[in-house]
């Protein structure tokens, strides 16, 4: 299992490379958005565990599922689609936006890891199958 660090370093890497994405298309306007982006990110890349704490045993359930890896890429992607590109300045979204970011990679780093993700995330009995 991936510890807190860990998830918060391959959150903020992920963080930056997004704002250079970002920066590159012109989507950066000063240096509070930059902190913002970290700070969200850092946020993100933590949410997973403190929503289902790892107390032992198997606690990956439905906010650590490929279920709910897929809900928050599909936001992702609509924040960047119908968000950042058509009102940049706005901070809550572009917050929002590295926070989805930041949970992502939590998810994806658990994905590789030995007890993987369940499917779902509400019956870890079907989520074996």
């Amino acid at each position: 299992m991936a510890g807190r660090k860990e998830h918060l370093y391959i959150g903020v890497m992920v963080s930056i490379f997004l704002l250079l994405f970002l920066n590159s298309r012109g989507l950066i306007y000063g240096f509070e958005f930059i902190l913002l982006a970290i700070a969200s990110a850092a946020i993100g890349s933590r949410l997973p565990d403190l929503l289902e704490p790892p107390r032992g045993g198997y606690h990956r359930k439905f906010f650590h599922s490929i279920l709910f890896l897929v809900l928050v890429l599909l936001f992702f992607i609509y924040i960047y689609a119908e968000v950042l590109t058509t009102n940049p300045g706005n901070e809550v979204a572009f917050g929002f936006f590295f926070a989805a970011a930041g949970y992502a990679s939590h998810l994806l780093r658990d994905a590789f890891t030995p007890a993987r993700l369940p499917l779902l995330g509400f019956f870890y009995i079907w989520d074996e199958i």
